[in-house]
């Protein structure tokens, strides 16, 4: 009941608003619409996504945040080449940061500041599972994507 009423409060709808509306719509716009879009025209589209996920993975300037940012990049640079579509990377995105938005009201984050995430998350057994789940997660989105891109482009040949 605090955790809905927190999030009901305006501190929580100005926070949900800057992370899970704006931003994805406004790094969404930069990185994928016009950065992507950009290298695409000069770079091979594995070169490309290589490219704007490291520098996606920057911005967000604390090296664990790289690393997520970086990977997430990449998988929303890879829809975007097949798609072409800035409105699916928005969404994706929103995705990812309404997790990490909802997530903050499970995790006392003044605690948490000064640990590692192997402690948020309660050891390294915990850790694991999460990044093993993850991966699994993103993987199976890959080949579902990409057996629905396959299926889509063999019927626009059609």
């Amino acid at each position: 009941r605090e955790m809905v009423l927190e999030m009901a409060s305006d501190q929580g709808l100005l926070m949900f608003i800057a992370l899970v509306i704006a931003a994805p719509i406004l790094e969404e716009l930069i990185f994928r619409g016009i950065m992507l879009d950009g290298l695409l025209r000069i770079y091979s589209p594995t070169k490309a996504v290589i490219v704007s996920s490291l520098l996606f993975g920057l911005i967000h300037l604390n090296p664990a945040q790289f690393v997520g940012g970086a990977l997430v990049g990449g998988f929303m640079g890879w829809v975007y080449v097949h798609t072409r579509s800035v409105m699916a990377t928005i969404l994706i995105h929103a995705a990812f940061n309404l997790t990490a938005f909802t997530e903050s009201y499970f995790i006392d984050v003044e605690e948490a500041i000064d640990m590692s995430y192997t402690e948020v998350l309660g050891g390294t057994t915990n850790y694991v599972l999460v990044v093993l789940g993850s991966v699994v997660v993103t993987l199976g989105c890959v080949f579902l994507l990409d057996k629905e891109f396959k299926k889509s482009a063999t019927i626009a040949r059609a």
